[in-house]
This record gives C-alpha cells, structure tokens and sequence, in this order.
C-alpha cells in the first residue's frame, strides 16, 4: 500500500481542488457568478426547445443529462451567492440569470420542479478494450452517477472487468477495477465531453493459478460523444497492475471502447 499511496493523495487533492473554500465574496466573483447563470440558463433553454426534434434515445439522454449538469451548477453558485434559503421574485431570478423573457424563466421553473421525465438513478454499459498498464485488455463498463457535483464537473463511479495478458501472451489476468470519474461539460478542458478520473485495481484471477496480493491503480484522461444510438469514447493514462507474488505491469493506457445508457434501477 506505501506505494499507493502517491496515487490515493492526487485523487484527494483532484477532489479537493473543486470545493468551494472561501465563505465571503468578492464583487468581482459574484460578477463571474451571475455571469456564468446567465450563460447556463440560457444554455438550458436552448436544449429545452432542441430535446422534442430529436428522436434518437441516446442523444435524448444526453440532452437530459446536460440540463441535469446544468441545473445542478445553478444550484452550487445559488447556495454560494445566497447562503440563507431565499424565495427569489421573479426580478430577483431575472437579475441572477441574465436578460431571460418570462416564456425562458417559466421554461427553467418547469425544467427546476422536475417536469424532465428522468430516472431517479440511470446507468450506462458498455465495453472498452486496448493498452491497459502494459497489458493488452477487454473489459465490460458499467457506471452510475453520483449526487455531488465538483466545480464545473458532475461525478460517477465506473466499475471495469474483464480479461488482460501480458505483451508475451504467456500470462494472463481478470482484472477488476474501480474509478472515480469527473464529467466535464464541453468548452472545459476541452470542446466536447470530457472526463478525468482515476482508481484502484485488483487481481481476482491469473493463469497463474491464484489471485494477485496487491492492489494496483489508474489515472486517466478521456473525450466522448455520440455515435451509433450511444458514446464512442477514448482515453489516455497510466495504470499499475501489481500481482504482489510477481513483477508488477505498468505502462501508458490508450483504450477506446463504445457505452449505451440502460435506463433506471
């Protein structure tokens, strides 16, 4: 574990870089902040008038998605801007949100008292496969969002297994792995979906006979969008697959792979 030690501290401090830290503001970050509601609200109304032309259901999903996102930062600078719940006029909401007409402001109203027919918990499924940790892997997908949201970014764990073998072909491994994702929206680190994460690993089984001793991880860096009713989506990164009883497996992580959403629990 000492040598994981190096990776649990980024992933606490990449969590940490997001949370709110300061209790007063200053004018200008209350300016930035009215200015960034406006925007989203905007945003939203825009893919409120969009979301009844499209008929594909993947990209109907990620429509609902990002007015989620959308909705869910709102709710962040609202709670930073006024800390004391507040019953805002409709002036008030007009001075929050931008220059939005009373038809945009009663579409945010329907859209914040949930009107968006949504699951209460959706997840998605899928198979990624490529360079794992110097290995060469097939892995199933699975990942369910969480409630909290970090900065710009909405969260979610992603669970991997699968099968991976050494570049010899002479050992092979059923890894299971375990990621914290942060989902940003386009126009953040990049111009389309995006997504860093990072997480621990485990051997539950090897051709050797027996299970690994040790945990291992991986960092990565990822872009997504849609295609063939679902998300094509790549990433980059590191990971370290530790047997423990033998020499670890480490490298560069390239892996591209294909997920759909499958509804509610």
């Amino acid at each position: 574990m000492e040598r994981m030690r190096p990776l649990i501290i980024l992933m606490i401090l990449v969590l940490l870089s997001g949370v709110s830290y300061a209790q007063q503001l200053t004018p200008k970050q209350i300016s930035s902040y009215k200015q960034r509601t406006a925007k989203l609200n905007k945003e939203i109304v825009r893919l409120k008038k969009k979301l009844p032309t499209v008929k594909a259901k993947q990209q109907r999903v990620n429509i609902i998605d990002t007015i989620d996102r959308y909705n869910l930062e709102i709710k962040q600078i609202n709670k930073k801007l006024y800390p004391k719940p507040t019953r805002l006029s409709s002036e008030e909401v007009s001075q929050v949100s931008g220059e939005v007409s009373p038809e945009e402001l009663e579409a945010l109203q329907a859209a914040e008292a949930g009107k968006l027919a949504r699951p209460i918990l959706r997840y998605e499924a899928g198979l990624v496969s490529g360079m794992f940790g110097g290995t060469t892997a097939g892995l199933l997908e699975v990942g369910v969002p969480l409630k909290f949201i970090v900065g710009p970014a909405t969260t979610s764990l992603r669970l991997l297994a699968g099968l991976a073998q050494n570049q010899a072909t002479d050992k092979r491994f059923s890894p299971v792995c375990l990621d914290l994702v942060l989902n940003y929206p386009p126009g953040f680190l990049s111009g389309v979906e995006n997504y860093i994460g990072g997480g621990i690993n485990y051997l539950v089984a090897t051709s050797d006979g027996r299970a690994g001793t040790t945990l291992g991880g991986q960092l990565f860096y990822g872009v997504q969008s849609d295609g063939f009713d679902g998300l094509v989506f790549g990433e980059l990164g590191f990971a370290i697959l530790r047997p423990g009883y033998a020499a670890s497996y480490k490298g560069t992580t390239v892996m591209v792979g294909y997920k759909r959403d499958l509804g509610s629990k």
